[in-house]
């Protein structure tokens, strides 16, 4: 006789916290499954954790009343279950959007698993599943080696230890770290924390940090106020002046003149104002902000534009022409530096421990319960409702609900599911034993949706940010509830939706399955008039894209849409055919450039569309290979770059910046 073919372990999972939550007086662990053996304890540790990390529970003991010595063990009672949070139908609309930001990440698992048990919580009459219908996407990309090291000791209070290179001089330290908060800006992560040898609050960008994370596992701290988390100034990368990163904020208004139209036209799709026109020139006015990037704005136009006032961002433009036309005039020396290069495969020659996200079998157990939790909860569901609220096929729910039925003899099923042929719905029916307990989010799941919800809720113009502050909140406190903690060890951040009545005209064009006509400026300044067929508005952490249909799936930068309408007689036949997705990256195939960057300005072209890994100098600075579709683009690159970068070869795109460069001198020197 064959031995019995041992069940898969999605089974299992799912198996035990079904007998755990239908338990009143609880379970001893050979219920559980698990023999009073050491394979039997093993096997209780691995129950234990996938309790934890997958379905947010945590085992509590009661004595056993038929044995006195020994223990029954229920599932202890946390603030993140679902029940307790209270998510309203809004808020599970935000969740679906701050669950989609770590779609590229190796996270995602763990957000995709909190947004099913999401899922879980019953409908309210007439209303849409949560995640679906949703004209917006999120995406942070992919977090640096070191995000789960230090998010791990950001959580539980440890000092970490690495080797950190400094922008700014490219001198490599050890760094030890009371580590309080990670955060995302403009698609990289950065950590604040207690440098424990200056007793000074720094900022530090993991792909910075050179060696792997060691954490001091006896070295706790304790964990700073929200009012000193709330103050951190966090800043911009731009010019140094302390050796930090240091926000610096000007709140004067910088005038300029755009020399051409086109150039008119990019310069009000980041917020310039037009004052006044005369023939083909055009005055603009706009505040200043952190001069460091208005200066880089302004220096990549070169001679199409002249900074009229103040004085001071007039000399900050004109230092990068200078030290442009410096560093590329005649054959560059830099090649000689190649020599003592290192590959820095991904931004970092470390090696600390990948994401691994939660396995697929785990995914699979928490699935099937919110499935069986969600009809539990709605009474009844149709099936084509039950197939979308999940994302499945009908066919998956037929295998899915055959799944549910099956979990148990006849005699000790906690409930049953009937379909309705008549009504092509499933009906829950209860037993004695039926489920007493839904879905709870771990605290990795939590404080991933929670740090999605804060950046979702700063767009203060998207019908999502009221219900995506009050789920970040209930999040907050239920976190700290949990584990005395007064804030979410990440937080991150969107790009502002520009125009929000041209974003309200895209929306309403995506919901209704309608053509728009969008007036559009290109890179080049060019504006035409297009009719497409919007899909869906996403965020690469840099600018805002509309997905759209015209000949072919297109890709338009929403801040440089200055028009939109909808046009109801022409819906899109298109609609669901494609999902949106981050722009392709440059064709291959496409010419490339190797540029030189020096430390400070590193930050700048790290998000580039990089051909391969980056080299890092003795010095810190770093050669990359840029894919080039359009040489104007590398020239105003290097142009604000000005003395930090140059373009190493090909030498006519090299003599190009030159003669950028010398223009634009010689038209600044002829007007003053």
């Amino acid at each position: 006789m064959s031995a019995a073919k041992p069940k898969p372990a999605w089974q299992r999972e799912l198996e035990m916290v079904m007998a755990l939550v239908t338990a009143e007086r609880g379970l001893t662990r050979e219920q559980l499954g698990c023999p009073d053996n050491e394979s039997g304890r093993r096997t209780f540790e691995r129950h234990k954790k996938a309790l934890r990390e997958d379905f947010g529970f945590d085992l509590v003991t009661v004595p056993d009343p038929e044995f006195p010595g020994r223990v029954r063990y229920l599932l202890g009672i946390t603030p993140l279950s679902l029940g307790k949070l209270d998510f309203t139908f809004e808020e599970q609309l935000a969740i679906a959007l701050a669950s989609s930001a770590w779609r590229s990440s190796p996270l995602r698992r763990d957000a995709n698993t909190a947004l099913t048990k999401v899922r879980s919580l019953g409908l309210y009459a007439g209303e849409t599943p949560a995640g679906q219908g949703m004209s917006l996407t999120l995406d942070i990309g992919r977090p640096d080696t070191h995000f789960g090291d230090l998010l791990d000791a950001v959580e539980n209070g440890l000092e970490v230890s690495f080797d950190y290179q400094t922008a700014y001089n490219g001198r490599t330290t050890e760094r030890t770290v009371q580590p309080w908060q990670l955060r995302e800006w403009q698609g990289a992560w950065y950590l604040a924390g207690l440098d424990t040898d200056t007793n000074d609050v720094r900022i530090f960008r993991l792909s910075r940090i050179v060696s792997s994370v060691t954490t001091a596992k006896g070295r706790l701290f304790a964990r700073p106020s929200l009012e000193l988390l709330s103050n951190i100034q966090w800043g911009l990368p731009g010019e140094p002046t302390d050796g930090r990163h240091t926000q610096v904020d000007d709140d004067r208004n910088a005038v300029v003149a755009a020399k051409s139209p086109n150039t008119a036209r990019l310069l009000q799709t980041t917020g310039w104002k037009v004052q006044s026109q005369n023939g083909e020139a055009t005055t603009l006015v706009r505040r200043i902000g952190n001069p460091a990037m208005a200066a880089n704005e302004l220096a990549s136009h070169g001679s199409s534009v002249e900074i009229i006032e103040p004085e001071e961002l007039r000399d900050r433009v004109e230092s990068r022409w200078c030290g442009a036309l410096v560093n590329h005039t005649g054959s560059s020396t830099r090649r000689r530096g190649l020599a003592k290069a290192t590959p820095d495969p991904g931004g970092t020659g470390s090696r600390s421990r990948p994401l691994a996200g939660r396995p697929a079998h785990a995914i699979k157990a928490v699935h099937l319960f919110a499935m069986a939790c969600f009809i539990r909860n709605s009474g009844y569901v149709p099936i084509d409702a039950l197939a979308a609220r999940f994302n499945i096929s009908r066919a998956q729910v037929d295998d899915d609900l055959g799944t549910l039925n099956n979990l148990y003899p006849d005699w000790d099923a906690p409930f049953w599911l009937e379909t309705d042929t008549d009504r092509d719905e499933v009906v829950w029916h209860d037993t004695e034993s039926s489920l007493k307990r839904g879905p709870a989010l771990s605290s990795t799941q939590a404080v991933l949706l929670a740090a999605a919800l804060d950046g979702l809720a700063d767009q203060t113009d998207t019908p999502e940010s009221q219900a995506a502050r009050s789920a970040g909140e209930k999040l907050r406190r239920a976190l700290g509830e949990g584990k005395g903690r007064l804030t979410v060890p990440m937080t991150m951040s969107y790009p502002t939706l520009p125009n929000p009545d041209i974003v309200s005209t895209i929306r309403q064009a995506i919901t209704d399955a309608a053509n728009i006509e969008i007036s559009y400026v290109n890179a080049h300044g060019d504006q035409t008039r297009r009719v497409v067929e919007p899909m869906q508005l996403f965020t690469n952490q840099q600018s805002w894209y509309l997905t759209a249909w015209e000949d072919r799936t297109m890709y338009f930068r929403v801040d440089r849409i200055v028009e939109a309408s909808v046009l109801p007689s022409q819906k899109s036949s298109r609609h669901d055919e494609t999902k949106a997705h981050l722009p392709a990256r440059v064709a291959k195939g496409t010419p490339t450039a190797t540029v030189w960057v020096a430390p400070p300005a590193r930050w700048r072209v790290e998000s580039l569309d990089i051909h391969d890994d980056p080299t890092v100098l003795d010095d810190g600075s770093m050669l990359v290979r840029l894919r080039v579709a359009d040489p104007s683009w590398l020239t105003g690159l290097a142009l604000s770059l000005g003395p930090m970068g140059e373009v190493i070869e090909p030498p006519e795109l090299r003599q190009r910046v030159a003669d950028a460069a010398r223009d634009a001198l010689g038209d600044s020197s002829q007007e003053n």
